[in-house]
């Protein structure tokens, strides 16, 4: 095992994990930005976080009635004793919740560690959970062009997640699962950062 799958396999602690987010905090301060600049939620509304890790980004969500998710049982376990409750072992892609269930669902920092199908079936799902008026907002880092950062290209190319993708590449992924709309970039110290609002398709 090469030193990189140890750290790797390490991270799967969620002792581990919830330090690495202080230790190296600058992904994590951009994904809050750009939290911050888009996503606006009315008190009392209903957000669901998908790939909420130990549940850091509750507190993102001031007001809102959040539920968390996230696969690996772990981690929930510690989300749920450090926060009371409201955290639940769940694949992204077969939510176990009824329709319009949400005001709105989010995805931060984790479309790089799903293949496209599995980031086709959490959208698909997603839409599915959300009220009308909903929006699933994807926050996530995204390869830099050739040329622009071998520095970012170098640190998201050595992420744990497998799926890394180019902006280009986000987008188009992004658009097959509903309608864009509204979208942006941060560059940040080390990553290259893409928001996307995905509503579902108007009906023909």
């Amino acid at each position: 095992m090469t030193p990189r799958q140890v750290f790797h396999r390490l991270l799967e602690h969620p002792w581990v994990y919830g330090a690495s987010q202080h230790l190296v905090p600058f992904a994590r301060n951009d994904c809050r930005a750009m939290v911050a600049r888009h996503i606006a939620l009315p008190e009392g509304a209903a957000v669901l976080d998908i790939g909420c890790g130990v549940g850091a980004h509750r507190s993102l969500f001031p007001g809102a009635r959040y539920t968390g998710v996230d696969i690996n049982p772990d981690y929930i376990a510690r989300a749920n004793r450090t926060y009371g409750s409201g955290f639940y072992a769940m694949d992204a892609g077969h939510l176990e919740f009824p329709d319009n269930s949400f005001d709105a669902a989010v995805s931060i920092a984790m479309c790089h560690h799903l293949d496209d199908d599995l980031v086709r079936a959490m959208a698909g799902d997603s839409l599915r959970v959300l009220r009308a008026g909903g929006a699933l907002h994807i926050i996530d880092a995204v390869l830099p062009e050739p040329g622009e950062s071998w520095f970012k290209t170098f640190v998201f190319s050595n992420d744990r997640g497998r799926h890394q993708r180019s902006e280009a590449a986000m987008r188009a992924l992004a658009a097959a699962c509903g309608r864009i709309t509204a979208q942006s970039l941060r560059i940040g110290v080390t990553h290259k950062i893409i928001y996307l609002r995905i509503e579902p398709n108007l009906a023909a």
